[in-house]
């Protein structure tokens, strides 16, 4: 097997494990467990694992104050918060439905690049933005009252997400290695969520029942399978081909959804949820697009 086809295959099952994230998630919101007991115990195992690692093979480097800064603010705004958002949308709709409303980011990664820094607008940008409200539109339909929390929930997770996406490497973390990054991000979760869950009195990490703490390590283990193989496959076949396979996420979890929690999907849903990908595949294809066109100049 030659590297691109070791690089395809490292991004398709980081996109698998991606997808079994929220349906693993749903477990724990059907036993009672809070979102933010969901995102600090799943980041507690991904803190150790990656710890456990940086120490082993000594490359765990100490953030500058502006870096640990930035961290508490991706933390708690963009990557801690797009997954707690995402997380709680479950409570409200399908997880197949949260997931595929979710995966609007990449529109808002290039919205936020022409907003902040100056990227030319297109047509295929516009064309996305109206797909995206065409899409919404099939989600809520007409019993707006059933879904309309979870559908603003799992689309703020997606605008945060977008947000953290374009940030990070304009940030000071910009140098910062994959791993040191998802440790210290993982600390930031933890010391984020688990201190508004303490004064919420949402935090019960200890009081849980036996079954949630399986299902918790399942959740942290499959956390670092996804960021290490999608990590892998950025190195191995670049972003846009990465992002292209990354469409495996989202279709794990509504097939997912679908076959384990048995959700209903109606053939409006069913319409949303096409045309939420095919938004994706507009965004891709205009990075694309605009990539080309810088090669031959």
């Amino acid at each position: 097997m030659n590297n691109h086809a070791k690089g395809i295959a490292m991004a398709i099952i980081g996109a698998t494990a991606y997808g079994f994230l929220p349906i693993i998630a749903k477990f724990l919101l059907n036993i009672d467990v809070s979102s933010s007991d969901v995102l600090v115990s799943r980041f507690i195992i991904v803190l150790l694992l990656t710890g456990a690692y940086l120490v082993f093979k000594k490359k765990l480097t100490v953030p500058s104050i502006k870096q640990a800064r930035d961290l508490i603010a991706f933390a708690a705004l963009g990557y801690g918060g797009a997954i707690y958002l995402l997380t709680e949308s479950c409570r409200f709709i399908p997880v197949s439905q949260a997931t595929v409303i979710h995966f609007s980011y990449p529109f808002f990664v290039a919205l936020f690049m022409v907003m902040f820094f100056k990227e030319k607008i297109t047509k295929l940008k516009i064309l996305a933005l109206l797909l995206i409200a065409l899409s919404l539109r099939f989600f809520i339909g007409t019993d707006i009252q059933a879904n309309i929390k979870g559908i603003i929930l799992a689309l703020t997770s997606g605008l945060a997400f977008g947000a953290y996406m374009t940030s990070i490497n304009q940030s000071s973390l910009k140098g910062f290695d994959t791993m040191n990054l998802m440790f210290y991000l993982s600390l930031s979760v933890i010391v984020t969520f688990g201190t508004f869950a303490l004064v919420a009195g949402q935090s019960h990490l200890f009081s849980l029942q036996p079954i949630a703490y399986g299902y918790i390590l399942l959740l942290g283990l499959t956390s670092v399978v996804g960021i290490s193989f999608a990590t892998m496959a950025v190195r191995t076949i670049g972003e846009t081909h990465t992002a292209m396979l990354s469409l495996v996420e989202p279709v794990v979890s509504y097939l997912g959804g679908i076959v384990i929690f048995s959700e209903k999907m109606s053939l409006r849903n069913l319409i949303g949820s096409f045309i939420m990908l095919l938004v994706i595949l507009v965004v891709i294809g205009d990075e694309q697009a605009s990539k080309n066109k810088e090669s031959f100049k």
